[in-house]
C-alpha cells in the first residue's frame, strides 16, 4: 500500500483518486457508447490528471518528509506533467518501477493519449474510448496504491 502518513502524499494520493472517480462519472454519462461526446473528452482529460497526481504521491512517498515542500517546489515544478518524465524519475532516483505490463499500457495509451494543452480546445471523444482510456489509468492506479512497500524515509 501507498504510505498515506504524509500529509502531501495523501494530499496528491486524494486528488488522484478524486480525479479518476470525476473522470469515471464523465465518461459514464449519456447512452450508445460510440455517441461521441464532450464529457467524455473531459473524462480523458481529467483522467489524466489522476495519472500525475498518483505518480506525484508515488514519488513523495519516497522522500523524507521534511525535503517533500523542496521536491514539490523544485523536481516536481520541472516536472510538471510530464508523466513519462515522472514515471523515469520515480524509476531512476528511487528504483521502482512499473511492471511490464503496466508500463506498457502506461506508455502506450496512458501517456501517448493524454496532454495537458487539451484544456485549451473543444473536444469529443466515444465513450468506448474514454472508457479504454480510465481503464489504464486505473491499472496504474492499482500498481502505484500497491508499490509503496514500506515505510516512507525520513
Amino acid at each position: 500500500m501507498l504510505d498515506l502518513r504524509s500529509k502531501e502524499v495523501k494530499r496528491f494520493w486524494h486528488a488522484a483518486r478524486q480525479h479518476y472517480e470525476v473522470a469515471r462519472t464523465l465518461a459514464e454519462f449519456g447512452g450508445d457508447k460510440a455517441f461521441r461526446s464532450v464529457g467524455a473528452y473531459h473524462a480523458v482529460y481529467i483522467g489524466g490528471y489522476a495519472v500525475e497526481c498518483g505518480l506525484k504521491a508515488l514519488y513523495l512517498s519516497r522522500v523524507p518528509v521534511p525535503r517533500q515542500a523542496a521536491e514539490i517546489d523544485g523536481r516536481l515544478k520541472d516536472l510538471g506533467h510530464n508523466l513519462i518524465g515522472l514515471s523515469e524519475s520515480i524509476a531512476t532516483r528511487f528504483g521502482v518501477a512499473m511492471p511490464r505490463d503496466v508500463r506498457v499500457r502506461f506508455r502506450e495509451r496512458v501517456a501517448p493519449g493524454w496532454d495537458v494543452t487539451m484544456r485549451y480546445y473543444a473536444g469529443q471523444r466515444s465513450r468506448r474510448d474514454a472508457e479504454e482510456f480510465l481503464g489504464e489509468v486505473k491499472a496504474v492506479l492499482d500498481w502505484i496504491d500497491g508499490s509503496g512497500h514500506g515505510k516512507p524515509q525520513t
